[in-house]
């Protein structure tokens, strides 16, 4: 008689199927991640420099003009006496943009009307008559401005670039010359009390 005994299939291949297959998507998983921390590791990191049109910058601006870099361009003549006067103080040349302040700034000033001019030589020897002639590009005084009784006094004067720059062109740079305080208004301005070389800073 045929014997009816079957072999008994094994149980691990079908049982385990499903194990097997949820674990396929984790060991990939885990073999991707493997992969692409070895190839991060073995790559050196670069740094992108910063974007020229981003990147900020602080200075000084751009040449004479003194408009486009923010800061103004700026001289100064410290006013020392002259004749015996007494006088001090500083006059300030400051170029922003298309624009030239000048601000005279005095103490010890013989009490009453004065007026200052630029002058055509940088000297203050000979009690302020090295200084020569007076330099009036536009035709155009500085006015006349009053000490009061306690010797101060204070000035201000604009002009466009087209008449005075600050280290600019050499026609209308004032570091060129001196700046010299008389001891009466304009027109008559009278003798030299006050004299300073105007320099940049």
């Amino acid at each position: 008689m045929a014997s009816t005994h079957r072999p008994r299939a094994s149980r691990l291949p079908f049982a385990s199927l499903p194990l097997a297959a949820a674990y396929v998507p984790a060991a990939a998983a885990v073999a991707v991640a493997v992969a692409v921390a070895s190839g991060a590791c073995g790559k050196e990191f670069t740094a992108r420099p910063p974007d020229a049109s981003t990147s900020s910058s602080t200075g000084g601006g751009s040449g004479g003009d003194g408009g486009s870099g923010g800061g103004a361009l700026q001289a100064e003549a410290e006013l020392v006496e002259l004749n015996s006067s007494g006088l001090s103080g500083t006059a300030t040349f400051a170029q922003s943009g298309e624009e030239v302040t000048l601000t005279i700034t005095v103490s010890g000033c013989p009490a009453g009307e004065h007026s200052a001019h630029i002058h055509e030589n940088k000297s203050c020897e000979e009690n302020g008559n090295a200084a020569g002639a007076h330099w009036i590009p536009n035709g155009e005084g500085l006015g006349s401005f009053t000490c009061d009784d306690a010797g101060q006094g204070t000035h201000t004067v604009k002009r466009g670039t087209d008449v005075w720059t600050v280290g600019g062109d050499p026609a209308t740079d004032v570091t060129k010359y001196s700046i010299v305080v008389h001891a009466a208004a304009d027109p008559n301005a009278g003798g030299r009390i006050g004299c300073g070389l105007i320099e940049l800073e």
